[in-house]
């Protein structure tokens, strides 16, 4: 990442829709947080609006999700 973005991921974290579970998995997003200290989200979307889409945001509403690691 250093070489595209100018910074290295300094840490990720994983987030799950709130209800989900392993045996029924939904929309998960991972937290990407770069060493120049600037973050976005990788998500993956199942919705009818998205099905089976991955989006990156700057925002991702955690409200609806639960960090998992």
């Amino acid at each position: 990442m250093k070489g595209v973005v100018g910074s290295s991921i300094a840490s990720w974290n994983g987030y799950r829709l709130l209800g989900s579970t392993c045996e029924y998995p939904s929309e998960f997003a991972l937290k990407i947080t770069m060493s120049s200290g600037k973050e976005f989200y990788i998500l993956y979307d199942d919705s009818d609006n998205y099905p089976d889409s991955i989006r990156i945001s700057s925002e991702l509403g955690l409200n609806n999700f639960e960090e998992i690691y």
